[in-house]
């Protein structure tokens, strides 16, 4: 299975993955385009086939071969479309039993370098990088592939878009083989130029893969393969948002890191209920008001007398597809353990069954760390603020130190 991936939107890696899937079927090899975007998923878009069926049929283990879509004009080559909004998935599990199949697979991986990625990137036998020829394009592809190697995954290659003619120094920048240049053109997937271009980029995969050691191909891991917490992705504002319904984040922070614009982010996709247990409820809304980052608008509500019993009330109430933030979680970690314990269980089957996604604050150090270690336990993913060296978020990354690919309580 090969991720087609790039950091920057537009790069062209949809229509890539589609140019290589119709050329693997050209060469003889069944192929399935596989769209693993969340947010905003537009395979189906380019290929121009119905989004009647997808990826959510898949979940589960049910067989693509029904669901799947045929890429128009080609012959065995097929689309499986990305999920609807609201539709919760097991990615990682869907993308695994997928990988199991003699077909060859391509995975049109979602923009970024988030955790959005990581799950498609991580599945993944080797990764193939679309750019174009840019200054920003070439510094998004190597955000990719320094992503793509801290997952222990080998990069096949780069195929380099909209481009007329062979580029110089990209393969040296990204410390990567060029696979192909596809040139500009109106329409890439019906374009002779563009065919002939996806097909010499499949030879070159064929040939890589011929001269790579069968349990390297296999993606076997080593002794030094990385774990969850070597992984680092950008501490962007909107890298909450771009973990998949039902999910529970714990973000630890120093106090001072700024790192509640990171909260702030997470309100702009869709309704956003905000806790807030040491700020007024008019000070978090002055705050989302005047930050730079894009925000919606949250309903903001005020944690006082019994800061766990109202929060479990509000919970209870959430609608949904929501997204929920505490901000922060100390005061509730001051309660009984049975009774946050209780809470944690309540939170993660909520946000689960509702499809929404729970952010809650951790500030650091913990007052209690026996509870802080409740929270991470219950936590889908737990995020580091690694401030930069002005002690801000914003010129800063984020470890992920734990990533759970289903949610829910013990």
């Amino acid at each position: 299975m090969i991720a087609i991936a790039c950091a920057k939107g537009g790069s062209g890696k949809t229509t890539t993955t589609l140019g290589l899937a119709a050329a693997f079927a050209r060469a003889g090899e069944q192929s399935l385009a596989v769209d693993a975007d969340r947010q905003l998923p537009d395979l189906h878009v380019t290929a121009g086939v119905t989004r009647a069926q997808t990826i959510a049929d898949v979940d589960g283990g049910g067989d693509w071969r029904t669901t799947a879509r045929r890429l128009p004009n080609v012959d065995d080559a097929y689309v499986l479309p990305g999920a609807e909004s609201g539709d919760v998935i097991d990615l990682q599990s869907t993308l695994e039993g997928l990988r199991r199949e003699s077909t060859r697979v391509l995975v049109d991986c979602p923009s970024g370098s988030g955790p959005d990625v990581i799950d498609p990137l991580a599945a993944a036998d080797g990764v193939v990088v679309a750019t174009p020829p840019t200054n920003r394009g070439v510094d998004a592809a190597r955000k990719t592939v320094d992503v793509a190697r801290q997952l222990d995954v080998p990069v096949l290659g780069v195929v380099v878009t909209k481009c007329e003619q062979a580029v110089e120094d990209v393969d040296v920048d990204l410390q990567a083989p060029v696979l192909s240049t596809v040139p500009e053109c109106e329409s890439p997937l019906s374009d002779g130029r563009a065919a002939s271009a996806y097909d010499a980029a499949v030879a070159a995969i064929v040939e890589i893969e011929d001269d790579t050691p069968e349990t390297e191909a296999a993606g076997t891991e080593s002794e030094d393969s990385p774990d969850a917490s070597d992984v680092r992705v950008e501490a962007g504002e909107g890298v909450l948002s771009s973990f998949g319904p039902g999910t529970v984040v714990a973000l630890h922070a120093p106090p001072a890191s700024q790192s509640e614009s990171l909260l702030y982010g997470a309100t702009s996709v869709r309704g956003t209920l905000y806790l807030t247990a040491e700020r007024s409820e008019a000070l978090v809304k002055d705050a989302i008001d005047e930050t730079a980052v894009e925000t919606g608008s949250p309903t903001i509500r005020s944690l006082d007398e019994d800061p766990l019993a109202e929060a479990d009330s509000l919970v209870e109430q959430l609608p949904a597809n929501s997204n929920l933030v505490v901000d922060s979680v100390t005061s509730l970690e001051r309660a009984g353990r049975a009774e946050y314990r209780q809470f944690l269980n309540a939170l993660s089957e909520h946000i689960k069954e509702m499809g929404g996604l729970a952010v809650l604050h951790c500030l650091e150090p913990a007052a209690d760390p026996q509870m802080r270690a409740l929270t991470d336990q219950f936590a889908d993913v737990v995020l580091l603020v690694d401030p930069g060296d002005d002690g801000l978020i914003a010129n800063g990354t984020l470890n992920l130190a734990k990533r759970r690919t289903t949610g829910g309580g013990f």
